[in-house]
């Protein structure tokens, strides 16, 4: 009883959502893509690079970014310890919109929300 009532309430505040992509974009834009960091650290553990190393490597990016000096793609181009295990074409996937987006239409139509 009290599970309906909830998904009832969380239904009518998902409905209820105003979404506002253009200000979404520009928020993402803020960040200058720190967000991609998981993405890229998994694909170095992935590559075989050691966990640490890897979370390290991408750290330095992100500070570099988040201290303004440019993008987290850019920042993790100039990465060694990144640039030995990701090409420069794996670095632009990974740090896209693209990749993260990928199954929205299957969740979207898993969830009943076409």
């Amino acid at each position: 009883m009290l599970l309906d009532y909830m998904l009832v309430k969380l239904r009518e505040l998902v409905e209820g959502l105003q979404v506002y992509s253009e200000r979404m974009e520009q928020n993402l834009e803020l960040t200058k893509g720190l967000y991609f960091s998981q993405s890229i650290l998994l694909a170095l553990t992935r590559a075989g690079a050691e966990r640490k190393s890897a979370y390290e490597a991408v750290q330095r990016a992100a500070m570099k970014t988040w201290k303004g000096e440019g993008t987290f793609a850019e920042n993790v181009k100039h990465e060694p310890e990144i640039t030995a295990r990701l090409s420069a074409s794996e670095i632009d996937r990974l740090c896209s919109l693209d990749i993260h987006f990928k199954h929205v239409d299957a969740t979207f139509k898993a969830l009943g929300l076409e």
